[in-house]
């Protein structure tokens, strides 16, 4: 429940009413009382002086009118007694009020000497007093007589009294209390060997308490050769500290004795040294020990006070307190009103029971009280005290405290204090700790009355807390352990605290992960290792929007993944300088130079710097930059884009909680460059535009092995030399439901040489869909002309598209060759496992020049040829299955092969006829069979039609002729092409379809 304000409690205000001035005093009833005596002394005088012979009856018959008119009481007594020495009267009554059995006057009536009593002597004194709730006391029957007759009354002097000796017996005073009813019993005996002066003087009192079994023993002796006093007390504590303002209840029960002496004193003196100069005459000593006492104040709980002795000792005007046992106090609960004002996460702790124990240090005194010499008193503390209430403890332990000359305390000064909080709490974080401060001043009255006043004052401290559980959600750690040491200020009228964490405080992290997707290192440490102390400050009236921190530490090695990357992916930091600094919602962060690690790429950054700085505007939004640059990229350890790179950003945040982070970036020392805009919506959608500039390839600008790593293309593979123009663009956008976007490559004059092939002049536009990470948006299309060794330039287009599974499909991919065209048709192309199912389509190929690259020795034709072979690669070999091909026409086909004769070689008119006939075969017909088995030489069968003109008159044949050849030559393009893709697609691992 939260206080209402008139339950709030204010700094400076009153826990209760402020109490009302007591009432008359001791010193005032002794004077009154002993004015009442002489009065009737002086009465009694003129009636001896009136009627010797009468005097009984006439002082029987006036002095009750007399002493009735004076008291405003009827007065009944019986004078039994009248001499010039002695006066006795008997059975003295005032109505509703005291009696005395017998009052005994021995008058001194010289003329020398002056008027005054020898002795006064009381038996059986009774009376009934009423003690007022504010501490004053009424005599019922002697009102008027202890009415106070001005405000200015003070019983600060010491009273003149003209008697010598006093002696009342038989004491019988019944009191009425706020606390009940109390019977006080004894005796008092009182010489003034120099009245009416107070010294030289004798006092010996006894009296007793007998309903709170409490007694009073105490013997005086005050004059020229010193003071010496004895008194010894036994005390019911539950019917005499209720009397004390903001005490209710009491139990228990208390002894003292006190012993005082002092040199010789007069009375001038007393009256002039005051306190200081009194304390400074006495030597004395008192002991206190106390049982079974339970104390309850009026706005706390019961509190339990352990048996205990305290002893005190007077000398050389200092008092000095020792305690041989500790001071132990058990309380109840914290009171409802001051639990309701704590913090939700510590009420659970306000049922406890505090405990409070005040400990004596080594043998020195626990408490001095002494003159100071500025004025005023002091009081030198040699004691802790210590607190504990469920998993906190706290110990105090005070150097002094200030007194001005009415002994209001003035300036606290505290040597250290702490706090200790053992394992359990919860604050609601699980918490273990230690808080130390150092030396402090305190100045009570400012801080009590007016503490806005107060001027501000430095704290030393020191701080050992360990955390469990959850840090900043989502992060997490088994541990969090914090030593640190530095200077707590609190700000002038205590408005506000300013902090100083020194070098070599320290934060570590134990067991350090993530909840969900975040995963952190599981060990961290953080080192204040700045040139200065790292600082902190806020105002207490808006702690958060007024919190300020400026400083720099060392952040150890540091682990982090990327949420939501698959496959996974993660950051790795060195240990790395921080600065830090944040005011007002603005914050500046520097972290670097540090060498940055991605493990699952074998990529990173060498000499990473960030630059962070953001701040909110008025409309609350919140805007700033970005800046991170690195001396270098690096993958498998080479460097990749070589050079500086750098990016800078511009970050906003809307109040709708939409985060934009616009900027260029530039790499490989300004060669590529590219525009960044981000944007992160609260409901966790993101958009990403991406352009870069065109990047220039070749011998004056950047290769290939500058932005692709060799390990992209195998180790057996030398990096193709790369000359044109790229420029790219990324669209892509996140939702919870998935990805979704456009990557748009342009390719402008590229070409891609190795040491025996490539192409140039590729030209074209690519567009990837980022729906599925590697697919095209649909057919796309490529210009360029192919290079091979031995093989003339091929002009070449392709189309193709490349579906979410990253297989590729092509339409058609054309090489102008031979005068004719090959191309590979409705082939679909497996990059992972380097394979091809297609159709190879030839169309008009010349017949001379294919025969002359297919290297058949001893073959040459004319003509062109086309048709369909069905092809198929893998295992990195190019198998042709039933492949048909026919002649457009008629041709020339000249065959003197070693083999074809051997395979001829015969006797036989016939063979040696068709042999002659091969050697200049005009075909008006060709077909042929090719077949390429994997592993093996292909073979061509061809079937002939024409004939010789030089061979039987030109007549007519039908020839079929088998020729075998490896020819996979003409693949080597292809070939090539499909393992360099399945390389990069395997090396760059892009995410699993």
């Amino acid at each position: 429940m939260t206080p209402t304000p008139e339950n709030e409690l204010k700094v400076g205000e009153r826990l209760v009413e402020e109490e009302p001035p007591p009432g008359p005093g001791l010193l005032y009833w002794l004077g009154r009382g002993l004015r009442t005596a002489l009065i009737v002394l002086v009465v009694l005088c003129l009636l001896i002086g009136l009627g010797w012979l009468f005097r009984l009856p006439i002082a029987n018959a006036i002095l009750p009118k007399v002493l009735e008119s004076y008291l405003d009481q009827p007065v009944t007594l019986n004078i039994t007694q009248i001499e010039l020495s002695d006066v006795t009267i008997e059975n003295i009554a005032v109505l509703n009020g005291p009696s005395i059995a017998t009052l005994q006057l021995t008058p001194n009536l010289s003329l020398t000497d002056g008027v005054y009593l020898n002795s006064i002597s009381l038996a059986d004194l009774r009376a009934d007093i009423h003690v007022t709730d504010t501490g004053g006391t009424e005599i019922q029957g002697l009102e008027a007589l202890f009415t106070p007759q001005s405000s200015t009354q003070s019983d600060s002097t010491l009273p003149q009294i003209p008697i010598r000796r006093i002696d009342v017996s038989g004491i019988q005073i019944q009191a009425t209390t706020p606390i009940g009813p109390q019977l006080l019993s004894g005796s008092l005996a009182m010489v003034l060997e120099n009245a009416p002066s107070l010294m030289p003087m004798t006092l010996d009192a006894r009296l007793n308490a007998p309903d709170s079994q409490s007694a009073l023993l105490a013997t005086v002796t005050a004059g020229p050769r010193g003071l010496v006093a004895d008194t010894t007390l036994d005390l019911s504590l539950g019917h005499w500290l209720p009397f004390l303002p903001a005490i209710q209840a009491a139990t228990g029960r208390t002894t003292a004795s006190l012993a005082l002496s002092s040199g010789p004193l007069n009375m001038a003196q007393i009256e002039e040294m005051g306190l200081p100069g009194l304390m400074a005459a006495l030597t004395g000593s008192a002991e206190i020990a106390w049982s079974g006492a339970t104390i309850k104040p009026d706005d706390w709980s019961l509190l339990t006070l352990e048996d205990g002795l305290a002893r005190l000792m007077i000398e050389g005007g200092r008092a000095q307190v020792r305690l041989p046992t500790p001071i132990e106090i058990d309380s109840g609960p914290i009171p409802g009103p001051l639990r309701q004002s704590l913090p939700d996460s510590l009420k659970t702790y306000g049922d406890g029971n505090p405990q409070i124990t005040v400990t004596q240090k080594e043998e020195m005194p626990a408490l001095v009280l002494r003159p100071d010499a500025g004025g005023g008193w002091a009081t030198d503390f040699a004691l802790d005290a210590s607190f504990a209430l469920g998993p906190f403890s706290a110990q105090i332990t005070p150097e002094s405290l200030s007194l001005n000359d009415s002994f209001t305390p003035d300036t606290l000064s505290i040597t250290t204090a702490s706090i200790d909080m053992v394992r359990g709490l919860d604050l609601p974080r699980q918490i273990t700790g230690h808080l130390e401060t150092g030396h402090l001043d305190i100045i009570l009255p400012l801080l009590l009355s007016d503490p806005l006043t107060h001027p501000a004052f430095d704290i030393p401290y020191q701080a050992d807390v360990t955390v469990y559980g959850d840090i900043l959600p989502p992060i997490w750690a088994r541990s969090a352990a914090l030593k640190s040491t530095g200077t707590a200020r609190l700000r002038q009228g205590l408005t506000g605290l300013d902090m100083t964490i020194d070098r070599g405080s320290q934060l570590k992290l134990d067991g350090l992960t993530g909840t969900g997707d975040v995963r952190l290192s599981p060990q961290l440490r953080l080192d204040v290792a700045g040139r200065d102390p790292m600082s902190a400050g806020m105002d207490f009236t808006d702690p958060f929007n007024s919190l300020t921190v400026q400083g720099a530490f060392r952040l150890g090695a540091l682990s982090l993944a990327i949420p939501g990357a698959d496959p996974p992916l993660s950051l790795n930091l060195d240990r790395q300088p921080v600065s830090l600094r944040y005011q007002k919602g603005a914050a500046t962060l520097a972290l670097g130079p540090v060498d940055v690690t991605i493990p699952e790429r074998n990529a990173g950054l060498s000499r990473a710097v960030l630059h962070l700085d953001i701040g909110g505007r008025s409309d609350g939004t919140q805007s700033g930059t970005a800046t991170l640059s690195a001396e270098g990229i690096l993958f498998a350890g080479k460097p990749i884009l070589p050079g500086r790179m750098t990016a800078s950003m511009a970050i906003s945040q809307a109040m709708n909680g939409t985060i934009s982070i616009d900027g260029p970036i530039s790499l490989a020392e300004g060669r590529v460059t590219t525009s960044l805009s981000a944007e992160h919506t609260r409901d966790g959608n993101s958009h990403i535009s991406l352009e870069t500039a065109p990047i220039q390839f070749g011998a004056e600008n950047l290769t290939l092995g500058d932005i692709l790593p060799p390990s992209l293309l195998g180790a057996d593979q030398a990096m193709p030399n790369v000359t044109g123009q790229i420029d790219a663009a990324l669209d892509l956008k996140y939702s919870p439901a998935g990805q979704s976007g456009t990557m748009t490559v342009n390719l402008a004059d590229i070409g891609v040489m190795d040491a025996e092939m490539g192409a140039k002049a590729i030209n074209g536009t690519l567009r990837f869909d980022m729906a599925h990470p590697g697919a095209t948006q649909g057919q796309q299309v490529l210009t360029g002309t192919a290079i091979a060794p031995g093989l003339p330039e091929m002009p070449s287009t392709i189309a193709f598209s490349v579906d979410d599974a990253r297989l590729v499909h092509i339409k058609e991919a054309t090489l102008d060759l031979f005068g004719g065209q090959f191309a590979l048709i409705d082939t679909q192309l497996d990059p992972a496992q380097v394979s091809l199912n297609g159709t190879l389509r030839l169309r008009r190929v010349n017949l001379s020049t294919a025969l002359k690259h297919l290297e058949i020795e001893g073959v040459e034709g004319t003509g062109t040829i086309s048709g369909l072979i069905p092809v198929r690669v893998t295992g990195g070999d190019v198998i042709l299955k039933d492949g048909s091909l026919a002649a457009e026409g008629g041709g020339v086909l000249k065959i003197d092969n070693e083999t074809v004769n051997q395979a001829l070689a015969s006797d036989q008119e016939q063979v040696q006829l068709l042999t002659q006939t091969l050697k200049d075969f005009h075909y008006d017909g060709l077909t042929a069979t090719v077949v390429l088995p994997a592993g093996q030489n292909g073979t061509i069968g061809l079937s002939l039609s024409g004939r010789n003109p030089e061979v039987m008159d030109g007549h007519p044949f039908v020839i079929n002729v088998n020729l075998e050849s490896d020819f996979r030559n003409l693949f080597r393009i292809l070939l090539a092409f499909m393992d360099a893709y399945g390389s990069v697609l395997d090396k760059a691992k892009l995410p699993s379809p």
